[in-house]
């Protein structure tokens, strides 16, 4: 299997995370690259807590690490739903000393680095959208 869909099963199959998340297709709210839109069929009743991620594959001859991921936390800031750097942390927590191989037994493991807050613009009285930006290095 490719590392983002060992990303995506290890988010999603993770209880804690798991238990913070919406559903969608009868599992956690997980996905790569984007979520589908909130009118889709698949959602059962809210749609936040969500999470996404994306990987970027670099060539680095110092063997430093040979990617990044960026996994972004988005939850809504009425109070209905979990605080967006309590889900952040369950995350971390979930890929922290994961080791992954891939299709052709490579081993990758994500090296945390850095959690920054973002808002996301929303129409006028509804709740606004907020979230989390956990990044990682993608080690070889």
């Amino acid at each position: 299997m490719a590392v983002e869909t060992l990303i995506l099963e290890a988010l999603q199959e993770d209880e804690t995370v798991s238990a913070m998340l919406a559903q969608w297709n009868g599992g956690s709210a997980v996905f790569y690259q984007m979520a589908p839109p909130d009118t889709d069929g698949g959602w059962t009743g809210v749609q936040y807590p969500r999470v996404d991620f994306v990987t970027d594959w670099t060539y680095n001859p110092e063997r430093q690490a040979d990617g990044a991921c960026q996994i972004n936390v988005w939850c809504l800031n009425n109070g209905s739903t979990e605080a967006p750097e309590d889900v952040g942390e369950a995350v971390r927590e979930c890929l922290r000393d994961l080791f992954l191989t891939d299709e052709d037994g490579e081993v990758y493991a994500l090296e945390w680095q850095r959690m920054d807050a973002f808002e996301a613009g929303g129409q006028e009285g509804e709740p606004l959208t907020v979230g989390v930006t956990l990044s990682f290095d993608i080690l070889a």
